[in-house]
């Protein structure tokens, strides 16, 4: 009767196992981390995406950045690049 039971307990760990394994493989729940992922990026506000929303390209840029006419002279230009340069690594080291 004990050699009964442990097979049977042996046989439902396997199909619980094999049964969780099919879950955790199913696209159902690929759907839903992904889906949760998206959410907890849209609420979270971190470095990078500011960075990438201030800059020439971006959404939202800052005043100079809003024409690189408005940077002038050479000199402004490469003032303005090292601003950037700096907020990007300090955006990137956030991430790290």
């Amino acid at each position: 009767m004990l050699i009964w039971k442990r097979k049977l307990s042996n046989a439902f760990k396997g199909l619980l196992a094999r049964s969780l394994m099919v879950f955790l493989a199913s696209w159902q729940l690929m759907l839903g981390v992904f889906f949760l992922e998206q959410i907890i990026g849209m609420f979270l506000d971190y470095e990078l995406r500011n960075w990438c929303r201030e800059g020439v390209f971006g959404l939202q840029p800052t005043y100079p950045l809003q024409s690189t006419r408005k940077l002038g002279t050479k000199k402004d230009r490469e003032q303005e690049y090292q601003v950037q340069e700096k907020k990007f690594q300090d955006a990137i080291r956030t991430l790290q």
